[in-house]
């Protein structure tokens, strides 16, 4: 039978989990509501239990020590069991509930979303929440339904459900080009313009890291897609942007320049709930986004 004191232990390894996710034992009481006092008195019994240190706290806030990275799996387990109670749920909800979704930012700022509003007239019952971060999310720990990636994905339980090459262009206005004139190369780019970038393009265009990397004249950097648009619009350099964004809000696409940076969008679900019916329409609907025109 089980006990309290595996109880203890469950919810233990849970908090464990929340700390190493988060780096903060701040940040995870104020999500779970809970006092710090509270979460450490979680984390000492675990560690009087197992009479071990897991936890320990530095400059970059709560890091797990040895001992806990050896046991931190069983905690993933356990929350994998705990999602799957979800999964069962949603069986019985059909069509109607939350959807997570996990869409890095560079993959936001590329990704249309016109045709999504027709979606909700067919399912109005089903939620979408799109977990944005400047990295692809982290399947293994079940936080997301489906999500994006830049690389095809290596566990045994995702799946790809649709994946699109997707074209970027070097962007200015006409303004800028008109007082600074076209480059010619991106030798050209590199040596005589003003270049504006977002932090997470240095990740998967390789084209773009090489300019930031050698640019003398970067007059901008920003993790913002919103911020390096605005900066270019009001003509602070060239950019790299998706060729949807050619000719529109007064940017124009640099024509001399022969290299097109481009990247791969992945749409990954887990093999084990991706026909779960809410989860299987959302698939269906960015998969439409993305085979759609958006160059």
């Amino acid at each position: 039978m089980i006990t309290k004191k595996d109880i203890a232990k469950l919810e233990g390894l849970l908090m464990l989990v929340a700390v190493s996710e988060n780096n903060s034992k701040k940040k995870v009481a104020e999500a779970l509501n809970l006092s710090v006092d509270t979460l450490n008195k979680y984390i000492s019994d675990l560690e009087k239990e197992l009479g071990t240190k897991l936890v320990t706290s530095n400059g970059r806030g709560s890091v797990l020590t040895y001992e806990a990275q050896n046991i931190i799996n069983l905690g993933f387990d356990i929350k994998k069991v705990v999602r799957s109670v979800d999964t069962l749920a949603s069986h019985k909800d059909a069509l109607s509930g939350t959807v997570r979704v996990g869409i890095p930012l560079a993959v936001s700022a590329a990704l249309p979303s016109d045709s999504i509003s027709t979606f909700w007239e067919e399912y109005p019952n089903i939620r979408i929440d799109a977990i944005s971060n400047y990295e692809p999310p982290n399947f293994n720990v079940l936080d997301v339904d489906l999500g994006f990636t830049f690389e095809p994905p290596t566990g045994s339980d995702l799946v790809i459900v649709a994946s699109r090459n997707v074209k970027y262009g070097f962007m200015a206005t006409p303004e800028y080009l008109k007082k600074h004139g076209e480059p010619k190369s991106i030798e050209d780019l590199i040596a005589n313009h003003r270049i504006c970038g977002k932090f997470g393009h240095y990740h998967y265009l390789k084209v773009w890291k090489d300019i930031m990397a050698r640019s003398p004249r970067v007059c901008f950097s920003s993790n913002s897609n919103f911020s390096v648009i605005k900066i270019l619009r009001a003509g602070g350099g060239i950019g790299v942007l998706p060729l949807q964004y050619a000719n529109d809000g007064g940017l124009r696409l640099l024509t001399e320049i022969k290299e097109t940076p481009e990247v791969t969008f992945y749409l990954v679900a887990h093999r084990l709930t991706k026909d779960i019916p809410k989860i299987r329409v959302v698939i269906d609907c960015y998969r439409k986004i993305m085979m759609s025109s958006w160059d």
